[in-house]
C-alpha cells in the first residue's frame, strides 16, 4: 500500500527531472531596416515609390524551452522617406511594431543559430506632414535567422529578418483615397543583448 504512494511521487519527480528547463531573459536590440512600399491604386491611377532606409529600436522578451523558444517585443521602427516617383511627394511613416517570433534554435556552446517566424502587429505612429493618412492597425508576416552568443559576461545575438506586408498600410495618400496596395515590406539587420 506504501509502495502505491511513493510510485505517483516517483514519476511525478522524475517527469520534472526529465523536463527541459524554461529559461526566459529581457533584452534590447536596435538594428536598421530597407524598406519598399508596393504600388498602391489611388483614382485609376497606379502609385509606386522609392524604396527608403530606416531604424529600429526596442525591447522583447525570450522565453526559450529547450530548443523551441517564444519572443514577443515591441520596437518603435522609423521606416524613412518614402518618395512617390511620380511627383517629388515623400512620406515619413513611423509605426509600433510588436513582433510574436516563434524561434527554434541549435543550441551549441559558444554560439546558437536559430530561424524564427511569426506574426508582426503594426501600429501606426500619428504623421505631421498630412501626405500620408496610415491605417491604425496593420498586420505583418516576418521570418528570420540569426545567432546567439553565449559569452561569459553578455548574451549578444545578431539576426537578420524579412517583414513582409500582410494588409495595406495607407487610407490616403497625399489626401486621395488609396483603394488597394501599400503593403509595407523591410529587410532588416538587428543586433541586441539578452539579460
Amino acid at each position: 500500500m506504501r509502495s502505491m504512494r511513493i510510485l505517483p511521487a516517483f514519476l511525478l519527480a522524475a517527469g520534472l527531472a526529465a523536463a527541459p528547463a524554461a529559461h526566459a531573459q529581457f533584452g534590447i536590440a536596435a538594428g536598421v531596416n530597407f524598406d519598399r512600399l508596393s504600388d498602391a491604386q489611388q483614382a485609376g491611377q497606379d502609385l509606386s515609390f522609392d524604396d527608403a532606409q530606416g531604424y529600429h529600436v526596442g525591447v522583447f522578451y525570450d522565453l526559450s524551452i529547450g530548443p523551441v523558444g517564444l519572443r514577443p517585443g515591441v520596437f518603435y521602427t522609423d521606416v524613412g522617406k518614402l518618395q512617390d516617383t511620380n511627383s517629388t511627394d515623400e512620406i515619413d511613416l513611423s509605426l509600433i511594431e510588436v513582433p510574436v517570433d516563434v524561434r527554434l534554435r541549435l543550441p551549441l556552446i559558444v554560439a546558437s543559430p536559430y530561424v524564427s517566424a511569426g506574426p508582426v502587429l503594426r501600429f501606426s505612429k500619428p504623421n505631421d506632414d498630412g501626405e500620408l493618412s496610415a491605417k491604425d492597425f496593420t498586420l505583418a508576416g516576418a521570418a528570420a535567422v540569426g545567432a546567439d552568443f553565449n559569452l561569459a559576461l553578455i548574451k549578444p545575438f545578431i539576426e537578420a529578418r524579412y517583414q513582409f506586408g500582410l494588409s495595406g498600410i495607407a487610407d490616403e495618400i497625399g489626401g486621395v483615397a488609396t483603394t488597394n496596395g501599400a503593403e509595407l515590406s523591410s529587410v532588416m539587420v538587428r543586433a541586441g543583448i539578452k539579460f
